[in-house]
């Protein structure tokens, strides 16, 4: 069997491919365009610690070879909405998937959505969505839950720094991010000990800057590579989550979990009986203050929560378990 993935979003094309070819020895290709965004999200094609097999297009000349390519694979699996330059691939390629990720839909128009579920109708594409949100959303669709990085699911040696971790984009709009600061105004008045971390980055980003620039007791981190990151949580007393889109949890959330990290956010369980991740859900920044400081003070408590979620991720969303169902829909594809 051979596979192409075109296009990456959050690095989740390149686990699934990662995946693929070590535990199914499936001939697995990544394409991507010749753009930093369309890199994984950490690593690229000259850092590629999983040796994943890139095809990396830029000009015509690129373009044309990736047709010849494609007509020689099982089945091209497409990463995110459909584009113009894509069309040919869909149209002569008889097995193919359109896997969407959240905010390629989510931040859709209604009138783009249609002309969407309109293309991907004539193409004739399978359709596979990575949320559980938007499943109902699309008629057929199947869900395919996101895979972790296996980093994730590694023992760190942990030394307790006292803090909470809020490493989510400062974005009002997608993550909430208010919410977690009105809850920050809060604690610091209460417990005079506990640090709030956060990473640089998002497009509110100066506001909270200038906000905060006063407030000794905040760590302004820089973006992390995968190792950091999971370091940076492992040391960490409790993980805040998003608190804006109530139904999904994240990539990031997923990988605290998988550290057997507390992941406190605003989450609402979809109606779907088999997915109800161990998290500490929270409905205003008050509950998220008295919580968040009724945990600082149990550790017992917190590791007890953090093993059930770890468990979860691993049954759920480990690259293994992933792939296996990918597999079986390219089985029955095929």
């Amino acid at each position: 069997m051979k596979i192409i993935h075109i296009g990456n979003i959050a690095n989740v094309s390149y686990l699934l491919c990662h995946g693929l070819t070590t535990e199914y020895n499936i001939d697995t290709m990544l394409a991507v365009k010749d753009e930093p965004i369309n890199f994984p999200f950490i690593y690229s094609k000259n850092n590629n610690p999983y040796q994943v097999n890139f095809f990396v297009f830029k000009t015509q000349r690129d373009y044309f070879n990736l047709l010849s390519e494609a007509l020689t694979a099982d089945i091209l699996q497409f990463h995110g909405r459909i584009k113009a330059k894509q069309l040919p691939l869909e149209l002569l390629h008889p097995r193919k998937i359109r896997h969407f990720h959240g905010s390629d839909i989510r931040n859709q128009s209604w009138r783009k959505n249609i002309l969407l579920k309109t293309g991907s109708s004539i193409v004739r594409e399978k359709v596979l969505i990575s949320t559980f949100d938007l499943v109902n959303s699309w008629n057929d669709a199947q869900y395919l839950p996101n895979p972790v990085d296996p980093i994730f699911f590694k023992a760190f040696s942990s030394q307790d720094d006292y803090s909470i971790f809020l490493p989510a984009r400062f974005e009002n709009q997608t993550k909430g991010i208010q919410f977690a600061f009105e809850a920050w105004d809060r604690i610091k008045r209460l417990n005079k000990e506990v640090k709030l971390k956060v990473i640089c980055w998002g497009e509110d980003l100066e506001y909270y800057r200038v906000k905060y620039k006063n407030d000794e007791r905040i760590k302004w981190i820089q973006t992390l590579n995968q190792s950091q990151m999971a370091i940076e949580m492992v040391n960490s007393s409790i993980i805040w989550g998003q608190f804006k889109i109530m139904s999904l949890v994240g990539l990031i959330e997923l990988e605290a979990m998988a550290l057997a990290k507390v992941v406190m956010m605003k989450f609402e369980e979809p109606k779907i009986a088999e997915y109800k991740p161990p998290i500490c859900n929270v409905n205003t920044p008050k509950d998220l203050a008295q919580k968040t400081l009724q945990l600082l003070g149990d550790e017992g408590r917190r590791n007890r929560i953090g093993q059930q979620a770890q468990e979860w991720v691993k049954k759920n969303h480990s690259l293994k378990n992933v792939t296996r169902k990918l597999v079986d829909i390219y089985n029955n594809l095929i």
